[in-house]
């Protein structure tokens, strides 16, 4: 990774990026960067075995940068964050719980190893049959502790490395970290329709939520934005989450 500015990374959104461009494609990333500061280019190709890297990647940048952050929000890029809502729920979280370290995330238990399609990972690299909790990876709250954590954990030449990068960051090294993990699921919206969450939220005045399920097209991105502009909530989102988890 090549070495960025000392900049002030603080309420920024940064695009982390892994691929190899032609020559003139690397001239205008390097524009891009130069004029915005929005991008960090990892030396390694673009690839699902390479996910380990990029995750990890991210950590670096944010503990060599962002001293002073208070959390990482990593997310994936078709999935619909509110961003009013995590603003509202980051304040009072940090209040009440700003000594925790747990990462904040729909959590995944009792994952199999899967030894053939898509996803298999050889015995070598993982020999348990199932991997330790761990976070689905489309959305997940990094408190800086955590961060911090995990990223000496993967500095650690005893490591052995997992290409599956959920499993192996919030799963695998969190766990060697002793990091913990709190779920967020009920602050998940679970629609499958947008339309259907827009007329229940005006029958029942809504529920709070952080992040919408994944691979919304963008036309389901911009509705869901464009409604809750000017719908907000009646129940606080912190307590639903201490209601079911904390």
């Amino acid at each position: 990774m090549f070495e960025s500015p000392q900049i002030d990374y603080s309420n920024q959104k940064i695009c982390f990026d892994d691929f190899f461009p032609d020559e003139a494609l690397q001239l205008s990333i390097n524009s891009e960067s130069l004029a915005f500061r929005d991008i960090v280019q990892g030396d390694f190709h673009d690839s699902y075995q390479n996910l380990s890297y990029k995750h990890v990647m991210a950590l670096k940048m944010v503990e060599d940068n962002c001293p002073n952050i208070k959390y990482l929000v990593k997310v994936d890029d078709d999935t619909f964050v509110n961003t009013p809502n995590l603003k509202e729920f980051l304040d009072q979280y940090d209040q009440k719980y700003g000594n925790s370290s747990n990462l904040l995330c729909n959590i995944m238990e009792y994952s199999p190893a899967l030894r053939d399609g898509r996803w298999k990972v050889s015995v070598e690299m993982f020999s348990g049959e199932y991997y330790p909790k761990y976070c689905s990876g489309y959305f997940i709250i990094y408190p800086m502790a955590a961060i911090s954590a995990i990223y000496r954990e993967s500095q650690n030449e005893n490591v052995k490395f997992l290409w599956v990068d959920d499993a192996f960051v919030s799963g695998v090294l969190a766990e060697k970290a002793g990091i913990n993990h709190t779920s967020v699921r009920k602050l998940s919206l679970d629609y499958v329709n947008v339309t259907k969450f827009m007329e229940d939220f005006e029958e029942f005045g809504g529920r709070p939520f952080l992040v919408g399920r994944m691979n919304l097209d963008t036309g389901d991105l911009k509705t869901l934005w464009a409604f809750l502009k000017d719908h907000v909530p009646k129940t606080n989102i912190l307590e639903r989450l201490e209601l079911h988890h904390l």
